[in-house]
């Protein structure tokens, strides 16, 4: 599990937010910094991507306000929200692994 302390507004109105997350709970963080994930089937699949994203995470970073979903009329899309960029930034510079 990852510890972040990030500049973000937390639900009670403070500027600082405390986030535990898990390893691909930040894989899929910085796959949805480049590209929003789109649900086919049951599966949740970015493009480019050979295997699909867990439904878990995906549903625990919408839960936290680092993803938001929207509608496509064909597909639902997860795409990151500004907070979710931040916090993906805030990985990539403490220099931890996104990416298998």
């Amino acid at each position: 599990m990852t510890h972040i302390e990030a500049p973000i507004h937390a639900s009670d109105g403070s500027k600082r937010c405390s986030l535990l997350l898990s390893a691909a709970a930040c894989r899929v963080l910085a796959r949805l910094k480049r590209g929003p994930a789109y649900r086919v089937g049951n599966a949740w699949r970015f493009r480019g991507a050979r295997t699909p994203a867990a439904g878990v995470t995906i549903d625990m970073l919408l839960a936290k306000g680092l993803a938001e979903p929207f509608d496509t009329g064909s597909h639902s899309g997860v795409r990151i929200t500004p907070a979710g960029r931040l916090i993906a930034g805030e990985i990539a510079e403490c220099g931890k692994p996104l990416e298998r």
